[in-house]
């Protein structure tokens, strides 16, 4: 649990950012842009037996592990999260569904790591 946010996460290793677009605090902000990274490896890397040693580096592309979360801003609820492709661009027709206690799931669906949410 953060200051402004409680998020549950499946994935076990995670790299999560909440940054404000609108230069408010995170629990007043209307735009929030949300970056969700794990593990990622080349095509084709192989490690040895016990994961120890890089036996080859693989070439791209850039393979992702999805995160898997529950989400949940404090402040107001959300209107939207939509998800981003890797260039930030919001993906046209594509939303992530918000519980009715604002509390969102990203889970890999949309194949993405950047979420754009609205309030």
């Amino acid at each position: 649990q953060l200051p402004a946010v409680t998020a549950t996460f499946k994935t076990p290793f995670v790299s999560t950012i909440f940054t404000p677009l609108d230069d408010a605090p995170l629990a007043q902000s209307k735009h929030i842009l949300i970056t969700a990274l794990a593990q990622d490896k080349q095509s084709g890397t192989r490690y040895n037996a016990d994961g120890t040693q890089l036996e080859s580096t693989g070439t791209a592309p850039l393979l992702l592990e999805p995160v898997q979360a529950s989400i949940k801003l404090a402040g107001p609820k959300p209107t939207a999260v939509i998800p981003c492709d890797h260039y930030g661009v919001p993906m046209a027709n594509k939303s992530v569904a918000i519980a009715a206690d604002g509390t969102f799931q990203i889970d890999g669906t949309y194949r993405a790591y950047y979420y754009e949410v609205k309030r």
